[in-house]
């Protein structure tokens, strides 16, 4: 606006009849009037844009809740009972504690370069599966190595970082399949739920 004003005070200066004043004068009312209503739209259509995301359908949201409901399931069938598992195998305190810290540091130095790996390759959902399966698997791998110590230790290192990156990973799904971001804790519910119900 500022430039048309320009303009026309420009031409102005070099018309001489009030009638042609009056025509420039109108004239700029009326590109100025577009220019604004252009740059309107343009801010509504980039405002649109910002706000339409991909809508998850009532199945999908349904899956994504059966999802945590089974992760927090075996997260409850499994976390209360390792310190006992490891206390009737004849593991001393010390040992427990060991493989704790394991879990600890491990979790802290490998978390974020899953985290990062799967942001980068856009692999979220079949990286949570992928990274599930393996936990699966690993987890099975305590059974016939209960009783040698350093395998304890390397199946504690690779599974605690796993299992605290698929909990992010799922919330982080659930936060971007939901239209309200309000409602993520009724969602993660069904999660605590599936924790309590198994582990009991």
């Amino acid at each position: 606006m500022n430039i048309v004003a320009r303009h026309v005070s420009a031409d102005l200066s070099t018309t001489g009849t009030d009638e042609e004043k009056e025509a420039l004068l109108n004239a700029a009312s009326r590109r100025s009037s577009s220019d604004v209503s252009a740059a309107g739209q343009s801010v509504a259509s980039v405002a649109s844009a910002g706000s339409t995301g991909i809508k998850f359908t009532l199945k999908q949201k349904a899956i994504l809740m059966g999802a945590l409901f089974m992760k927090g399931g075996l997260g409850g069938a499994y976390a209360p009972f390792f310190t006992l598992w490891l206390h009737v195998h004849n593991y001393s305190a010390s040992e427990v504690g060991i493989i704790a810290l394991i879990d600890i540091v491990f979790s802290i130095l490998l978390m974020p370069l899953i985290g990062m790996y799967l942001d980068k390759w856009h692999y979220h959902n079949k990286g949570l599966c992928l990274i599930m399966a393996s936990v699966a698997i690993l987890k099975l791998m305590y059974v016939p190595f209960a009783q040698n110590i350093l395998v304890i230790f390397m199946l504690s290192a690779m599974t605690a970082p796993s299992i605290k990156a698929a909990n992010s990973v799922l919330d982080g799904q659930c936060i971007y399949a939901l239209e309200n971001r309000g409602d993520f804790g009724k969602v993660r519910l069904f999660g605590s739920m599936g924790y309590g119900i198994l582990a009991y």
